[in-house]
């Protein structure tokens, strides 16, 4: 992803919140799959999502790694997580 041409562009979106935490998916390699959307590597997704890791909790995000489980454990699990199920 390109650097904003707006250096405030980002941390501005962030002061709009609609819930305190951010899930983040990891890469894996598992299901990686490189196609017209996803032009980048495994390598660049790595970096990609260590770095939306990084910058979250600056903005008073709370970063929760949604886990590698069975797609229907997983749904399970974040439907849980954002209370919409018990």
């Amino acid at each position: 992803m390109p650097p904003s041409p707006n250096p405030d562009a980002g941390a501005k979106g962030l002061e709009t919140r609609y819930a305190r935490t951010a899930f983040a998916v990891p890469p894996w390699p598992e299901i990686r799959g490189t196609d017209a959307d996803r032009r980048n590597d495994f390598g660049a997704a790595r970096v990609d999502h260590d770095r939306l890791c990084a910058f979250y909790p600056r903005f008073g995000y709370q970063v929760v790694t949604i886990p590698r489980l069975p797609i229907d454990r997983r749904a399970t699990w974040l439907l849980r997580q954002m209370g919409t199920q018990t």
